[in-house]
């Protein structure tokens, strides 16, 4: 039995929903503020892929995007709604590398043959815990320029990941 994609479907209902609230909006008719819940928007698209990638198990890198959009809206909506971080972006920045790397780290578990995955998770995570300390005041700028000079060893680390995975590739497809 052929697996249907559901892509059409689901973009069509996203124009559907979006085409009503504006009509609505432009005929004077506000049933909700979008000011306020846009950042449901990527939510939902990460929904959809997250959905998507559970119907059809061969695309790891959907439910990675889409735990990232979905990661994303929480911390929109925690941002604009709840006053995170001040709403100063200065402060905000480490959660994108942060959702980067758990996203990808998630996507890793479900897939640990595929190490890049692993290897994104370790870069997201290792730049959102030196953003965070850097932004929180633990680190001071003549730190944080001394830990940014050590970024060739995410390079190495990627050739590592890489080399391991090719060996590891190599020893089952021998069995």
């Amino acid at each position: 039995m052929e697996k249907k994609d559901t892509a059409p479907v689901f973009l069509a209902v996203i124009l559907i929903l979006i085409g009503a609230w504006l009509l609505l909006q432009n005929l004077g008719i506000s049933l909700l503020n979008l000011g306020v819940w846009w950042p449901v928007l990527p939510g939902l698209l990460g929904v959809g892929l997250v959905s998507r990638y559970f119907a059809n198990a061969c695309q790891p890198g959907r439910s990675g995007g889409g735990l990232f959009l979905i990661g994303l809206a929480i911390a929109l909506l925690a941002f604009y709604n709840h006053n995170l971080f001040g709403q100063d972006w200065a402060k905000a920045w480490p959660v994108l590398p942060l959702l980067i790397g758990l996203s990808n780290g998630i996507t890793w578990l479900f897939h640990w043959q595929r190490w890049s995955h692993l290897l994104w998770a370790f870069i997201g995570l290792a730049v959102a815990a030196v953003g965070f300390a850097f932004t929180g005041g633990r680190i001071d700028e003549n730190m944080l320029l001394q830990i940014a000079r050590l970024w060739p060893v995410f390079v190495i680390l990627a050739g590592l990941g890489f080399l391991v995975q090719g060996l590891l590739s190599r020893d089952s497809d021998s069995r």
